[in-house]
């Protein structure tokens, strides 16, 4: 993350370079979503400066949101001249969480700037030499908890679940054989009116135990009647092959409970403990 610091021209938003102006991310804050397969990041700038709203609006200027994820190295960089901004990042490149910076930078060597309200200190009339790239103006810094989706859902099951929204449905469902680049998951079809909250990474227990759990069940109850059925679609899924090696590794079977296997399966590693899904809901009622 940027740390302010002393540059050879004045920068909105470093400490006391300006006497007067105003460069900020609307609410101080961005709005956010995290499903299996997407980040979704909205946010608006707020420019109050004359100088500087006149060079964004000729192309001298541009508005850039920079992205970091530290456990990944994951890097984008996105540049705008609207205010209003939406990014959306493969949500396979992040890892925990989002590092945010709101710049204006320079989109063209400036020999002569000379923009209003800069502290005295830099004399009377003073003139910088900005280079294209330069920062300009700093409108914050936002970190982004981003844990994906589920916690039971990262490798290896993140990789053979997915989640999706389906408009005219009114119940949750599977597609255990989905077309086009799903084919190697298995995809829980969720109502598109619990979307919202299923999209919420901060329901996580909640969305594991009433959500993915119910569902992981019935697969693992398909799974267990097709073994006796040869030409079961479901056994050439990629999914199928890659869950069947997950029950193995973790010494599991499809002879016993399988709300009890499906509990196993989706209670992720912490200290050396596995956390129970319906435990880690309830948990989050007290």
């Amino acid at each position: 993350m940027r740390e302010m610091t002393s540059y050879p021209h004045p920068v909105l938003g470093n400490g006391d370079d300006f006497t007067a102006g105003r460069f900020a991310l609307r609410d101080n804050t961005v709005r956010y979503s995290v499903d299996t397969q997407d980040i979704r990041i909205q946010g608006t700038f707020e420019l109050e400066h004359a100088t500087l709203e006149a060079m964004l609006a000729v192309g001298e200027a541009a508005l850039v949101v920079r992205l970091d994820c530290p456990k990944t190295s994951f890097r984008h960089v996105h540049e705008t001249t609207d205010p209003a901004f939406e990014i959306v990042l493969p949500a396979e490149s992040v890892r925990s969480k989002i590092e945010l910076e709101a710049l204006l930078v320079a989109r063209r060597d400036l020999p002569g700037y000379r923009p209003r309200d800069v502290n005295p200190l830099y004399g009377q009339d003073p003139a910088f030499f900005v280079q294209d790239g330069d920062l300009l103006a700093f409108a914050g810094a936002v970190n982004l908890p981003v844990n994906l989706k589920f916690d039971p859902l990262t490798s290896p099951l993140g990789s053979i679940i997915r989640l999706q929204a389906v408009p005219d449905r009114s119940e949750v469902g599977l597609d255990l054989t989905p077309q086009g680049d799903q084919s190697e998951y298995f995809v829980i079809l969720v109502p598109q009116d619990m979307w919202d909250i299923v999209s919420n990474y901060r329901a996580t227990p909640a969305i594991v135990a009433n959500l993915v759990l119910p569902s992981m069940v019935e697969v693992l109850h398909l799974m267990r009647q097709a073994t006796d059925e040869a030409g079961s679609d479901i056994r050439v899924t990629d999914w199928y092959g890659s869950l069947t090696a997950l029950l193995r590794h973790r010494q599991l079977d499809l002879d016993g409970d399988l709300l009890e296997t499906a509990q196993k399966l989706l209670s992720p590693e912490r200290g050396g403990q596995r956390l129970n899904p319906i435990t880690q809901a309830f948990a989050t009622l007290t």
